[in-house]
């Protein structure tokens, strides 16, 4: 009775969104009319040792107010889930907590929701909680929450599954985007908008370490950037940044028995196709034999790099000599109108000091003959036991020498030989079209940064690309007749510490060998292993929107290349409108003036944060500009001149470059993809996407009062049902062949909807 008093005060909460067998965090409710404790940090760190997670859980509150504060906090908990600690420091005190039973934590999950405030927490429902009552909090003190408890995580095809809830949304229009409560003025009467900087969390951090007696191999978040540490092959610490993050923190690592270490995660539904992410990472063994390089840096050092683009570069430059091993060799080329070439020979990497006075004398200025440029470095010596790269950046396009796209092309085409090119087109007044054709036919891609992104994503790059395992590769994938769809479609290089990321479409489910060829030192190499397709699996939702993802990237850059046709317009729209992918021609989303400020061309967007780990990138794109190539090889002209109309199309260069190199699960603000259907907030209210524009009259319509008991009969039909009813206190959604409005009126009676819908 006293806790369901002080659920039934003004209520202040903290949640997260979690699926229903999810990890947890703590839920602030305090007593009375206060001002919500600040909540400082949320550090989780998490050891797992095969597959057992030790979760230490921290919170630390501090009362702002200038009066006490008493209330309840609950956590809730996985099921296995065994607590082996609480410590709670409240003023100088030591408190104890209880575990409340599922029907007991149902009870106050429910009043919270009919309280208007969370619909999130329906999540929760099958979810134990720990409660710990919090004795007055004195003002300006602080309260400092730590919960540990171990369980397994689930193990599938050799892939180890951790989640971890981050934060919802809060009541859609009352707060922004932040973790941050809502607080009551009184019972049933929820507060006004609560104006929250998400800047005022100190701290949310994930750290997690792992140890295993098997060598640990790809290690994934489709929903994060990671951090990652390897001091050895069977240990790894990864952390994450969350703060002002939604959703759930998602991590998948692969425990190998060979020199490769393959995952397979999988989504397929009764009667449907499936969609498979198919991981490959080779595996670094002590006393391996690397793969020495030969990296040329090409830089631009014409008028336009002159400030801080210069210096970045340079210092990216000098990063990158200092990293080279001592088997390595180098070379590096500047170009303006005139062409300089530090050595016309590769240079071991021993003779690199030399070279740093060479870097740190240049200058910016005159024109840029790109052309020559590539001409000087494309004449270095082909050695095939070595492995070369070419980087190139620059911030222009060509103004002197040959200009023309398509020569420039064809000499990157004609004389590569076995080398790659990555271009890093710094700015927006670069040729993005010209760079991607570059890149493409160097059989690399290209990154588009701003000038003050040089240094750390050029040397983040080389890290990643500086230990090289396998070129050319192929993978044959069996019984092609039920595979389709297969993105890339050629394969990257693979390189140690990063992995080869597969996404395709299946048939048929079953067993199948997979053979993965590549070159090593210029002899063919070849590795088998087996790949299983499950006939159903629902766990992993993500994978499907993945796939699309890259898909919808590559059918734009042949939008953008070859110019449009009706059949890859239509492709675009299906796929986007089905996943809730924002395109060019996604025709939905200005339907509703809310959504018309994502859909204006915007100046160039952050580039992909490369990690150690995974690639992240923004994902809510806005109707880009999809220059096409011209009959002469040039871009096609646009309104709004020649600035306005390059910043669009590198933009548009970078967005589809990220989409079809997706890795983290694309997401925007008023676009949500749940339970396989899509959903759009249009005019306050989160309508799946298939009911905007039906006629009316054309099925049966019911209205759903948001928390009544007939509300609640409907959330227990199903799992989808009831993820699609977490979405808010408004969602329009397709059951059974009828459209339920839940909303604010409505049927109240569980009598009375299960009559209307069995009618």
């Amino acid at each position: 009775m006293k806790t369901a008093k002080r659920c039934r005060a003004g209520i202040a909460l903290f949640a997260l969104l979690l699926p229903f067998s999810a990890w947890a965090q703590g839920i602030l409710l305090p007593k009375g009319q206060v001002r919500l404790p600040r909540l400082l940090s949320n550090v989780v760190k998490i050891q797992v040792e095969e597959n057992v997670a030790r979760v230490t859980a921290t919170h630390v509150f501090r009362n702002e107010d200038t009066q006490p504060v008493e209330g309840v906090f609950y956590m809730p908990l996985p099921r296995g889930a065994t607590v082996t600690d609480l410590t709670s420091r409240i003023n100088g005190r030591t408190l104890e907590g209880e575990l409340l039973g599922r029907a007991e934590a149902e009870r106050i999950y429910e009043e919270i929701v009919r309280r208007d405030l969370d619909p999130a927490l329906l999540q929760l429902l099958d979810n134990r909680l720990l409660k710990l009552s919090i004795y007055p909090l004195q003002p300006g003190k602080e309260a400092r929450v730590t919960v540990r408890y171990q369980m397994e995580l689930p193990v599938e095809r050799n892939t180890v599954e951790l989640r971890y809830p981050l934060r919802t949304d809060i009541a859609r229009g009352r707060s922004r985007r932040g973790p941050f409560p809502v607080f009551g003025r009184a019972p049933g009467y929820p507060a006004k908008e609560h104006k929250a900087d998400s800047a005022a969390v100190g701290e949310a951090r994930i750290e997690v370490s792992l140890k295993s007696e098997h060598a640990i191999g790809n290690i994934y978040s489709p929903t994060h950037e990671l951090d990652v540490e390897r001091p050895d092959e069977r240990t790894a610490r990864i952390s994450a940044d969350v703060s002002g993050g939604d959703g759930q923190f998602v991590l998948y690592w692969t425990l190998a028995r060979g020199p490769m270490a393959v995952s397979v995660l999988a989504q397929r539904k009764e009667g449907e196709d499936g969609t498979f992410l198919l991981s490959v990472a080779p595996v670094l063994r002590p006393g391996g034999r690397r793969i020495p390089l030969d990296v040329a840096f090409v830089l631009d050092v014409s008028g336009s790099m002159d400030g801080t683009k210069i210096e970045q570069a340079k210092k990216a430059l000098l990063t990158c000599l200092d990293s080279l091993s001592s088997e390595d060799r180098f070379a590096i080329v500047t170009f303006s109108d005139q062409v300089t070439a530090y050595s016309d020979s590769w240079l071991p990497a021993s003779q690199r000091e030399r070279a740093r006075a060479f870097v740190a004398d240049q200058t910016a200025e005159g024109g840029t003959d790109l052309h020559a440029a590539l001409q000087k470095v494309l004449q270095l010596p082909e050695n095939r036991g070595r492995f070369q790269l070419i980087l190139l950046l620059t911030d222009g396009r060509p103004t002197a020498g040959e200009t023309r796209l398509a020569p420039i092309v064809r000499l990157v085409e004609d004389s590569l030989g076995a080398a790659r090119v990555f271009a890093f087109g710094i700015g927006s007044d670069v040729d993005a079209i010209l760079l991607d054709k570059i890149a493409e036919r160097g059989r690399g891609f290209t990154l588009y940064i701003s000038e003050r992104e040089i240094a750390n994503a050029v040397e983040s790059f080389f890290m990643r690309v500086r230990n090289p395992v396998l070129s050319d590769l192929k993978l044959d994938l069996g019984d092609r007749r039920g595979i389709y769809d297969v993105y890339p479609p050629k394969l990257p290089d693979l390189f140690y510490g990063t992995e080869m990321r597969v996404a395709g479409r299946y048939k048929l489910p079953g067993h199948r060998t997979v053979t993965l060829r590549g070159k090593l030192r210029g002899k063919e190499v070849v590795y088998r292993f087996d790949l299983d397709l499950p006939e159903r699996d629902v766990a992993h939702p993500f994978v499907p929107r993945l796939w699309a993802a890259r898909k919808i990237g590559y059918l734009l850059d042949q939008i953008r290349m070859n110019g449009e046709s009706k059949e890859l317009v239509d492709e675009v729209k299906r796929l986007s409108e089905k996943f809730g992918l924002l395109t060019p021609y996604t025709s939905y989303l200005t339907r509703d003036r809310a959504l018309q400020a994502f859909a204006q061309p915007q100046a160039l967007p952050a580039r992909p944060q490369l990690s150690r780990s995974s690639g992240r990138y923004s994902a809510l794109m806005p109707l880009m500009s999809l220059d096409k190539v011209g009959p002469a090889g040039a871009a096609a002209s646009a309104s709004g001149g020649v600035p306005a109309f390059r910043a669009k199309s590198v933009g548009a260069a970078a967005q589809i470059g990220a989409l079809k190199r997706a890795e983290v699960v694309p997401r925007g603000q008023d676009v949500r993809y749940v339970a396989g259907r899509t959903f759009v907030w249009q005019d306050s209210v989160w309508v799946e996407l298939r009911l905007i524009g039906e006629d009316q009259g054309s099925r049966k319509v019911v209205a759903v009062r948001y928390g009544s008991p007939a509300f609640f009969w409907l959330l227990r039909q199903d799992a989808e049902t009831r993820e699609v009813l977490s979405l808010g206190r408004r969602v329009h959604f397709l059951w059974k062949n009828v459209r339920i409005e839940v909303g604010r009126s409505g049927i109240e009676s569980r009598q009375a909807l299960e009559r209307l819908l069995g009618s």
